[in-house]
């Protein structure tokens, strides 16, 4: 059948000049136009071979690597369309959206930021943004960037502690720069210290144990007691030991849908700390507070993420729900009472270099239930004179 229609073709083009002229004029065509897409094939191929892309959102901790690497690259500071940025009271230029080229040493690097309006789940913000990185060479090439701009960052993060904190809006705020605090410098009740850094440092180790039991890896904490005790000073502690960024959520200030796409935004290696979370309850004017349902869900339910931990904070626990602190929710409860004698003493040994005289003032001191903050304030005022300290401390009723 084949044979029959070749023969068929070749003996109608061999008669007919005008078949066969047409037939060429196509072959023609047909051989131009599959040059002409020659050097787009080529190039296709190129950038599969010989590029490397790299998409990366906001929600992701390495677009704040590369945004720190920019704002301190020499193009950034001669470019003319910039974005500011605010950290805590200091502002960060970077290059705003667009198409950016930048040199990485020798090498050349496509940076473009792309803007796009909130839509869907992310109606609440006003943009959404993501880096497009392009780069010649191959993947390794590009790693090794991610890793310099993480160095970069991280410069900043090792002397200072992030703190987020939540916006009307239901996003995460730039965060604020904190000096990192060393756990030993809160002065707490003996063994409280220790117990909670051992417990932490197990939690962070065993990432592989958690998932092999098919346990969720997270862990929650409530700090209990009256305020003024070193609650807040302990969380910051907390982050500084183990390199956590804090996020501060204010659930009066919040709705529900807010509450939800914020915990959506947490990342691991974070400190949720919920403050005075016995008054998140309350029904406030135009303000519908948050469902203890929807509270018990972000915690453990199926959109609670891992690699984070939870703390919560308390004047007043008998007011809590039991389910909101029932085990696997909170798995540590820490008393910070008024200090006792031996506290006392430690903080007037760090303000004066010595506790000589101060045991009567101690007693004194935590028979009245000052609170450490109290107890800070008069060592501040008397910082300069121990003898004057001691006896304010003395006439304390």
């Amino acid at each position: 059948m084949i044979e029959q229609i070749t023969q068929f073709v070749t003996e109608q083009l061999s008669k007919n000049d005008l078949l066969a002229g047409g037939a060429m004029l196509g072959v023609m065509a047909y051989i131009l136009n599959y040059l002409r897409s020659v050097p787009f094939t080529l190039i296709a191929w190129s950038r599969l071979l010989f590029v490397t892309q790299m998409d990366i959102p906001d929600r992701s901790e390495t677009f704040k690597w590369i945004s720190d690497w920019l704002s301190e690259h020499k193009y950034t500071a001669k470019a003319k369309r910039i974005t500011v940025e605010t950290k805590g009271s200091d502002a960060k230029l970077t290059p705003s959206p667009g198409r950016h080229l930048v040199w990485w040493g020798w090498r050349p690097i496509i940076l473009h930021r792309v803007r796009r309006n909130g839509t869907g789940d992310n109606a609440h913000r006003a943009f959404r943004e993501e880096w497009v990185l392009t780069m010649i060479g191959k993947r390794a090439g590009v790693e090794k960037f991610i890793a310099e701009c993480r160095s970069t960052f991280r410069r900043e993060v090792d002397a200072n502690v992030n703190v987020h904190t939540s916006s009307n809006f239901g996003h995460w705020n730039s965060p604020t720069k904190v000096p990192k605090r060393a756990m030993h410098t809160v002065i707490l009740k003996e063994g409280l210290v220790k117990e909670l850094t051992d417990d932490i440092a197990l939690f962070v180790d065993r990432q592989d144990w958690y998932k092999e039991m098919n346990i969720p890896w997270r862990r929650g904490y409530l700090l209990q007691g009256p305020p003024g005790n070193g609650k807040s000073s302990l969380v910051t502690a907390m982050a500084s030991e183990f390199n956590f960024d804090v996020r501060v959520i204010n659930l009066s200030n919040i709705g529900e849908d807010d509450l939800l796409s914020l915990m959506g935004d947490v990342p691991p290696q974070s400190i949720l700390l919920f403050e005075d979370i016995d008054c998140a309850f309350i029904e406030r004017e135009n303000q519908k507070p948050i469902s203890m349902s929807t509270m018990l869900n972000v915690l453990d339910g199926v959109q609670a993420t891992e690699g984070r931990i939870v703390v919560m904070t308390t004047n007043h626990p008998e007011k809590l729900d039991p389910a909101l602190i029932r085990a696997g929710r909170i798995d540590l409860t820490l008393t910070l009472d008024n200090p006792d004698e031996t506290q006392v003493q430690e903080l007037a040994q760090r303000f004066y270099g010595s506790t000589e005289n101060f045991a009567q003032a101690a007693r004194k001191v935590a028979q009245a239930g000052l609170s450490m903050a109290d107890l800070q304030g008069i060592f501040l005022q008397y910082a300069q004179d121990a003898d004057t300290a001691r006896a304010r401390l003395k006439r304390i009723k």
